[in-house]
């Protein structure tokens, strides 16, 4: 399963699977405000952002 959140300035996107009587979680967090933009310069080249990642 795949969740996402925004909590506080930052997106938080977690994989979470079950293996027998396991749970194990995998939270990758990337802040908002360091979005960088590329593209955009017209109609047919959409802009696209990219966000610096670390794992929890």
């Amino acid at each position: 399963m795949y969740f996402l959140f925004e909590v506080m300035d930052n997106l938080l996107t977690t994989f979470i699977t079950f293996e027998k009587d396991r749970l194990f979680f995998e939270i990758v967090v990337t802040k908002t405000l360091q979005r960088k933009e590329s593209g955009g310069q017209n109609d047919s080249i959409p802009k696209v952002y990219s966000y610096p990642i670390s794992v929890v």
